[in-house]
């Protein structure tokens, strides 16, 4: 006849339920730290990937200030351009003096 798990358990001392319980607590907490780890490198991948991307797209959207200032016709447009760019060298004034950089 084969010992269920309930039997074993009941036959178990405490100093054996508790030292196999430690060990696979530890190795459960090991395991979480791991894939925790993993998780924060994942995200920090993702998030580098899309910072990068933006920089690329921040390059185009000050070409296309650039050109609308320079180039459109009408002077609405030009004037929102302006106010754009001082907008968006005000927030980078701001973030130097904070030390945000």
């Amino acid at each position: 006849m084969t010992a269920r798990p309930t039997d074993i358990a009941k036959r178990a001392t405490a100093a054996s339920r508790s030292k196999g319980g430690h060990a696979r607590a530890a190795a459960l907490r090991a395991k979480s730290e791991e894939e925790r780890r993993l998780l924060a490198e994942s995200r920090r991948d993702r998030l580098d990937a899309a910072i990068e991307r933006l920089a690329e797209l921040a390059e185009k959207a000050a070409d296309t200030i650039g050109a609308l200032l320079d180039d459109a016709e009408s002077e609405s447009v030009r004037l929102r351009a302006a106010v754009s760019l001082l907008d968006i060298l005000d927030a980078a004034e701001l973030r130097e003096l904070s030390g945000l950089r």
